[in-house]
């Protein structure tokens, strides 16, 4: 198969399994009767931080499936990982903060729609990244720490949250796994 039509059969999948395996991360630790383990990567609750959590953990599994298909081009897809992640963040985040601060509350589908946008963009910055540019080996190492270093941040922070509005469950305005006020 032609390597640039595999590379959109390969976006468009991700995008999918991305948006499933997103979606049922909100639910599973709810589902889960609340495994510690099992919040180390699903949403824990309604943080904005928890959201981000099913955005990105659901990325990093793709990249693992992307990382096979593709090894002889693992420097690029090291750096498009991380271009996808900060991406899909930076989009959320700037969305979430901008609607609410604007009409004074969140919508619940807003909210969807906007994880949904936040992944297709992120896909779409992935493609691009990893088709139009070339890295070095030394950024592209970079970028993978980093991206190996949000990855465990997020989960740290599922446990040890700061105490910082993008950390505080909106509707019971604790923080973290064990909900401390």
């Amino acid at each position: 198969m032609e390597e640039k039509k595999k590379l959109k059969i390969v976006s468009i999948i991700s995008f999918f399994v991305i948006a499933i395996i997103g979606t049922l991360l909100h639910f599973i630790y709810e589902f889960s009767l609340e495994n510690k383990f099992v919040g180390s990567f699903s949403a824990v609750n309604e943080s904005v931080f928890e959201h981000l959590k099913i955005l990105v953990m659901p990325m990093f599994l793709v990249s693992i499936y992307e990382f096979i298909i593709f090894k002889s081009r693992k420097y690029n897809l090291f750096v498009a990982l991380l271009f996808r992640i900060i991406a899909g963040i930076v989009f959320v985040i700037l969305v979430f903060y901008t609607y609410t601060h604007i009409i004074g509350k969140n919508i619940a589908i807003v909210d969807i729609l906007t994880f949904y946008i936040a992944i297709l963009i992120s896909q779409i910055i992935w493609y691009i990244v990893f088709v139009k540019c070339s890295f070095s080996k030394n950024i592209s190492i970079i970028s993978l720490i980093i991206s190996l270093s949000m990855f465990v941040l997020f989960v740290i922070f599922t446990y040890f949250p700061p105490k910082l509005e993008l950390f505080r469950d909106s509707t019971n305005s604790t923080y973290g796994i064990f909900n401390e006020k």
